[in-house]
């Protein structure tokens, strides 16, 4: 056998050069559509992870201000459901081991809180400075454990003398209403779920929010304790939205100076 005839034999032809070059191209763009697919799947799980966990971050925020807190001022009985959360945290301003003791001069007791519908009425501190939940009515519903005004809130009117005393010093350490009660407050801003701190101020606990809304639960009898239902609803990147939705109590309600 002859050198050529040699070479001959071993050699591809064009029909086997192309069909190898489909089947080569076949495999290719299958791998390609599973890798493509493979990715786009791992994206949106990631993006949803980030939502989850900006969203726990939220919820949990709220949840440990509302559990922790001694007033619910936004929403109300007057309003139920609202686009925004105001609560009194427990802040020990004068650091005398007291919280919320002395109430007149602070953010809380003029107008209620001061920059925000308190009632729901699309006005913004309205009528008379005393009238702490806007309600129309002044200091009908004092600081007692009581809901003197029947409309399922306790304690909605903070007057000068917290305890009773007969002074403005409640806590008897020669300063008068050097530590009023403070509100967190929750509302939306854009697509941005903001947090206001009466210490640090303004910041974004939660990004892409579509809708925020909060329900005030009144207690259901003289023995128990008012809720928030809150929810969020965030927009992912697949243009789906996801729902978060939370119950808290606030375990402190109506402890001023504890």
């Amino acid at each position: 056998m002859t050198p050529g005839r040699q070479y001959q034999k071993n050699a591809f032809t064009l029909i086997e050069i192309i069909a190898a070059s489909v089947v080569l191209a076949a495999i290719s763009l299958v791998t390609s559509t599973l890798l493509v697919g493979v990715l786009r799947t791992q994206q949106a799980v990631m993006s949803q992870n980030r939502l989850d966990r900006m969203a726990a971050i939220a919820i949990w925020r709220i949840e440990e201000h509302v559990r922790e807190s001694v007033a619910i001022y936004i929403p109300n009985n007057h309003d139920t459901t609202r686009g925004i959360l105001a609560v009194s945290y427990r802040f020990d301003d004068d650091n005398d081991g007291l919280f919320d003791e002395d109430a007149a001069g602070a953010a809380d007791a003029n107008h209620g809180v001061l920059g925000f519908d308190d009632d729901g009425d699309g006005l913004i501190d309205e009528g008379d400075i005393a009238d702490d939940d806007e309600d129309g009515s002044v200091d009908e519903d004092p600081i007692d454990g009581t809901d003197n005004d029947g409309d399922t809130l306790i304690d909605e009117d903070f007057g000068s003398d917290m305890n009773g005393a007969g002074g403005n010093d409640d806590d008897t350490d020669g300063a008068t209403d050097e530590d009023g009660p403070s509100a967190i407050v929750y509302y939306v801003d854009g697509t941005d779920l903001m947090e206001w701190h009466p210490h640090l101020g303004t910041s974004i606990v939660a990004r892409n929010v579509s809708d925020f809304r909060v329900t005030y639960e009144p207690p259901a009898n003289n023995l128990a304790l008012p809720a928030v239902v809150v929810e969020i609803d965030l927009n992912a990147t697949d243009g789906e939205t996801r729902a978060y939705r939370i119950r808290a109590v606030p375990r402190n309600y109506g402890l001023y100076g504890g």
